[in-house]
């Protein structure tokens, strides 16, 4: 909506010419883009400890390869890819034991 509609009081004009499509691959690429501070918006995100942090961190870094993806930026997929399994990786086990099925390939 704040893409079609803008945001009153920045430089943010109204984008009622996009189509559903074109709004989706905008904030694709937003959501590869780092946070304001410098920090990469997935630190910002992640802010949970233990297991659940570490599977909110897999999900953004999967996102942020799917967005790359969309955008054509095939090697920048790969990597953020092979970050999220490396991120997954000490869930496996845990998760292996309380589910085979889960981590099975």
């Amino acid at each position: 909506r704040a893409i079609r509609d803008g945001m009153a009081g920045t430089a943010m004009p109204r984008a009622r010419g996009l189509s559903d499509d074109q709004i989706r691959s905008v904030v694709a690429y937003l959501r590869t883009l780092p946070a304001r501070n410098g920090a990469p918006a997935l630190v910002a995100a992640n802010t949970d400890s233990g297991a659940t942090g570490a599977a909110r961190n897999v999900t953004a870094l999967l996102e942020q390869a799917l967005a790359s993806v969309q955008l054509g930026r095939a090697s920048e997929a790969g990597d953020k890819a092979f970050d999220a399994y490396l991120a997954f990786e000490p869930l496996e086990g845990p998760a292996r034991a309380k589910n085979p099925a889960f981590s099975a390939m």
